[in-house]
C-alpha cells in the first residue's frame, strides 16, 4: 500500500536523459500505453529490476567483458600453438611409421613379412611352434621376434589372420 507524504517532493526524482529525442520517445511510448510518463517510467524500471535481480553495474560488465576478451585471445594463441605442436607430432609419427620401409637394415624384416603372409595363405592355419620353424627364425633373436610379433598384430588388426589358442588362422580366401 502506498503511503502518502507531506509533500510531493519527497517522492520526486529527476532523471536527465542524454537528449530530447529520448524524452520524446519515452513520452510516445507512455502515450501508446495510455499511461502517464511517470507511471510508464516507474513500471519500466520496476519491471527491469524484477527481471534483473542479479543487476550488475555497467562498469563491472565492461570490466568482465574486457577480461573475457583477453582470456579468449590468450586461449586462441594457446590453441594455435597446440595446433602447431600436434601437426609436428603427426609428422614425426608418420616418419616413425614409415621408417621400416625406408631403412635398408629392415630388408630382412620385410622378407619375413612376405614369407609370413605366404605361409598363412598356403597353410590356412599355423601353430605357434611351427611358425618359427617354417620361417627359419631363431626365436631367441629379440629384434626379429619383435618385428614378427608386430607384423602378426598388424595382420590380425587388418582381419587377415585370427589368433587362436594354438596359433593363427588365415581369414582371407
Amino acid at each position: 500500500m502506498l503511503k502518502k507524504t507531506k509533500t510531493i517532493k519527497e517522492r520526486l526524482i529527476y532523471v536527465y536523459l542524454p537528449d530530447e529525442n529520448m524524452v520524446e520517445h519515452w513520452k510516445k511510448k507512455a502515450h501508446d500505453a495510455k499511461m502517464s510518463l511517470s507511471k510508464f517510467v516507474m513500471e519500466q524500471v520496476e519491471g527491469g529490476i524484477q527481471r534483473e535481480d542479479d543487476f550488475v553495474p555497467r562498469m563491472e560488465l565492461l570490466k568482465k567483458i574486457n577480461q573475457l576478451e583477453e582470456e579468449n585471445e590468450r586461449l586462441q594463441k594457446d590453441n594455435q600453438r597446440l595446433g602447431i605442436v600436434v601437426d609436428k607430432l603427426q609428422d614425426d609419427l608418420q616418419v616413425y611409421r614409415l621408417q621400416p620401409f625406408m631403412d635398408d637394415k629392415d630388408k630382412d624384416v620385410r622378407k619375413h613379412e612376405k614369407d609370413l603372409t605366404e605361409l598363412f595363405r598356403k597353410k590356412g592355419f599355423v601353430k605357434m611352434d611351427d611358425l618359427w620353424r617354417e620361417l627359419k627364425i631363431n626365436p631367441k633373436h629379440p629384434d626379429v621376434m619383435k618385428a614378427i610379433s608386430r607384423e602378426l598384430e598388424n595382420l590380425e588388426r587388418y582381419g587377415v589372420i585370427k589368433k587362436t589358442y594354438e596359433g593363427w588362422r588365415w581369414q582371407k580366401k
